[in-house]
């Protein structure tokens, strides 16, 4: 539990958000912090009170509680962040704020943190299954080719060029119905619902 009840608007805020989320005063020191929040920086409640959100949350327009103050309307911020936690490690995140009064009517700032991490590490394995695919058809003694869903040559390797005669910039754009000679508009058309489906057609 928090170090000292928060009651009042925002102690209700802190407690019904999903995401992770603090008080703070405006030196920056955390007064309360939900579940979320313990979860995401890796440490217990009681001891993100006390902690300075400065050194937990890194704005990418510099000290959070410095960007807070100089803001036109202040206290007001939605942003990108680095949320560093306990083992030292940190994550991307989005954080919005808003000045609110703590449950004694004194002010402070609520800070909404959205973790990112996860979408952090999706975009890396994508990253790598793009390289991947990259490698593989770049090496394939196979003509490989990338179409949409309406049958457009979006890429083409090396190979498939060479195959048909074209060069890349002249393939992309085309229609594998061009290609398709043996196939009338609906055998194609076929042909590439099945690749949408199960990845690969004979």
């Amino acid at each position: 539990m928090p170090a000292k009840p928060i009651g009042g608007q925002a102690g209700a805020i802190l407690e019904a958000s999903i995401d992770a989320a603090l008080l703070a005063t405006p030196s920056g020191r955390i007064i309360s912090a939900n579940e979320a929040a313990s979860e995401v920086f890796g440490y217990s409640r009681v001891e993100l009170c006390g902690q300075s959100c400065d050194s937990l949350i890194k704005s990418s327009r510099g000290a959070l509680t410095k960007v807070l103050a100089s803001l036109a309307r202040p206290g007001v911020f939605r942003g990108e962040a680095r949320c560093v936690r306990r083992d030292g490690t940190d994550g991307p995140a989005a954080i919005s704020t808003a000045p609110t009064e703590d449950g004694h009517g004194a002010p402070c700032y609520i800070i909404i943190i959205r973790d990112h991490s996860e979408l952090d590490e999706v975009q890396v394995h994508l990253q790598r299954s793009a390289l991947r695919y990259q490698t593989i058809t770049a090496t394939t003694a196979d003509g490989c080719w990338e179409v949409d869903s309406q049958g457009k040559i979006l890429h083409a390797n090396d190979r498939c060029c060479a195959m048909y005669g074209y060069d890349h910039a002249e393939l992309v754009g085309m229609a594998v119905q061009d290609f398709e000679a043996i196939r009338d508009p609906e055998q194609t058309a076929e042909h590439i619902r099945e690749i949408m489906q199960f990845g690969f057609a004979r």
